[in-house]
């Protein structure tokens, strides 16, 4: 749990806001969760938090964004059990599907917080596409927020990534 004296001296050493620190940790913990699962190794993270999280980009980002080789319902199922596993380090969270679109897989996670007006929010994105992915790798995800052990996930190559983003 992060309380809220770590937070804040976060806040003051990166020179971000407060709402958004207990963000970027509840997705930290979120892939922590997430990637421990046998499963989650055909899911690649990607996008701009990941381009922050994995390679020091100075870009913050709100979602969490995916290419999923898993099928829909099991991915489905990883998020709740990941979720499940969460919530016995952090109170007050849930997920709720949104309506996808095309070939995608889409939803947000909630967490209350007791000092915070309104909930922190997650939007997670999973691409679903049935081509391999040939550029995929994983790392450590190495972090300066209290999270031990750091989040092993599988994530596309940063070449692919800035590619990606590059033709959006």
């Amino acid at each position: 749990m992060l309380d809220k004296e770590t937070a804040r001296d976060l806040s003051r050493k990166l020179s971000i806001d407060l709402f958004t620190i207990y963000r970027e940790y509840l997705q930290i913990l979120f892939l922590k969760y997430f990637y421990r699962q046998r499963e989650s190794s055909k899911i690649y993270f990607k996008g701009g938090t990941a381009l922050r999280l994995l390679y020091g980009s100075f870009r913050l980002s709100e979602d969490l964004d995916f290419t999923s080789l898993v099928q829909e319902n099991q991915l489905q199922q990883l998020i709740l059990k990941s979720l499940k596993a969460l919530s016995k380090e952090e109170a007050a969270i849930s997920f709720k599907k949104a309506e996808s679109i095309g070939d995608s897989f889409s939803g947000r996670i909630f967490q209350e917080l007791p000092d915070i007006k309104f909930p922190l929010t997650i939007r997670i994105d999973f691409s679903l596409r049935e081509e391999p992915v040939l550029t995929g790798d994983s790392s450590y995800l190495e972090t300066v927020f209290p999270v031990i052990p750091y989040p092993y996930v599988s994530h596309l190559k940063v070449e692919e990534m800035l590619a990606e983003k590059i033709r959006k």
